[in-house]
């Protein structure tokens, strides 16, 4: 008779955690520097969206994604580093900057930012290549100390205002206490269902026309025609890449077909065209 398998210990269960994605216009710059901080490369992706991850002692991770336009001296990203002994750190990345740069530097990037009045030393900031800035605290602080910290990094970050909605574009917002209920007046009348087509003007792969269909035309089939372009751009990239990942490589080349169409020097258009030829090559 086999045994009962011994009641797993939940103790023993990995903690939660949260891992800082950073936004940087080449990966290997952010890589580069990060080693020579220390830490070591996890994982790393070149295509189709280039993608490394970095670990260092005990236990920190950073991670970058590429962006090509990404500008450091208005770079918005941020992130906070809760460690043991901030000071030993300090200590360490300004002697590994010391040895690449022949000094630590503290303008440009990469940069650090000291505390002027070292008596109430709590942590300091390291502004990376790609200019986020990496706040080091202790993590033994209290709450109510780790709050004003995260209160002083956010007071430094200037967020840009949202875009306002194209011209002619309704703003969608959800009924609550302080508004009004919608006034049934004011609906927005939907142009009747277009029927998708290609381009010999037959029913579109996909369009019910085309074969039985159970649940009825898409959203984006019934209301494509009606969305604002850049909303359009969005879903057909989803579209090809989605069916990039379930091998419809036909239906793929015709999504990005359309997507070009509208934006032909998108750069999420390449990547998926980029993912796209790869899956051409392994077919």
């Amino acid at each position: 008779m086999t045994p009962a398998p011994a009641p797993r210990d939940r103790g023993s269960a990995p903690a939660a955690r949260a891992v800082p994605l950073l936004p940087c216009r080449s990966i290997h710059e952010a890589a580069e520097l990060a080693r020579d901080l220390g830490f070591s490369i996890a994982y790393r992706q070149d295509r189709p969206r280039p993608y490394v991850a970095l670990r260092g002692l005990g236990g920190l991770e950073l991670h970058y994604f590429q962006v090509p336009d990404h500008d450091a001296a208005t770079s918005q990203g941020a992130c906070l580093l809760a460690v043991p002994d901030p000071r030993a750190l300090l200590d360490r990345w300004s002697r590994a900057l010391v040895r690449r740069f022949g000094q630590a530097p503290t303008r440009g990037f990469p940069r650090l930012l000291v505390p002027a009045d070292d008596s109430a030393f709590v942590g300091f900031s390291l502004v990376d290549v790609a200019g986020n800035r990496i706040r080091v605290v202790r993590n033994e602080v209290d709450v109510d100390d780790r709050i004003e910290v995260v209160e002083q990094v956010a007071g430094q970050l200037e967020l840009p205002e949202p875009p306002p909605p194209p011209e002619g574009e309704p703003v969608l917002r959800r009924p609550g206490p302080s508004l009004p209920p919608p006034d049934p007046a004011s609906a927005v009348t939907l142009p009747a269902p277009t029927r998708a087509t290609d381009e010999s003007g037959g029913p579109a792969s996909g369009d019910p026309a085309s074969g039985p269909s159970t649940s009825g035309p898409s959203a984006f089939e019934r209301h494509g025609v009606a969305a604002a372009p850049h909303h359009r751009l969005a879903a057909l990239l989803y579209l090809a890449e989605l069916s990039v990942r379930l091998g419809r490589l036909d239906d793929a080349r015709s999504h990005l077909r359309a997507a070009e169409a509208i934006d032909p020097d998108s750069h999420a258009l390449a990547d998926v065209r980029a993912a796209l030829e790869q899956r051409e090559g392994e077919a």
